[in-house]
């Protein structure tokens, strides 16, 4: 007898994998700077001032905080006093090289010009390193 095409297989249909939902809370971004700010200058006894310091500033912005404590560790532990020069300089970076880059290779780029971005932080000096790079990749 030939199968019966209308009785189900019990094969469930494939369902899209759900995005993972990162949830952060002020207690894990508190617990995370003063990570950052532990091999920092900043004194022990101060580092949970300072990160209640880095939450204050960013309280309207904490998807930015986020970004930078994940993606920026090196610029909360350099400017660990100067939460504002460290979201100017990773938004330099951010704006004027790191849009250009396809999203899976900007945690690579972002590690190995680690130094520079601490380093430098005009719009200017991105922009020209930017123009070196293309014109070595493209020669």
């Amino acid at each position: 007898a030939p199968p019966n095409l209308n009785k189900p297989l019990g094969i469930k249909p494939k369902q899209k994998a759900q995005q993972e939902v990162k949830t952060v809370t002020d207690e894990t971004r508190k617990r995370d700077l003063r990570s950052i700010l532990a091999n920092s200058d900043v004194e022990a006894h101060l580092r949970s001032k300072v990160a209640d310091n880095w939450l204050r500033i960013f309280k309207e912005y904490l998807p930015k905080l986020d970004h930078m404590i994940e993606f920026y560790p090196f610029l909360v532990h350099s400017f660990s006093m100067e939460p504002a020069k460290a979201f100017h300089r990773m938004q330099v970076w951010e704006d004027n090289l790191f849009q250009l880059i396809p999203e899976h290779r900007r945690k690579e780029f972002r590690k190995k010009l680690a130094f520079e971005i601490q380093k430098h932080g005009t719009p200017e000096y991105v922009a020209e390193k930017v123009t070196n790079s293309l014109s070595l990749s493209l020669s």
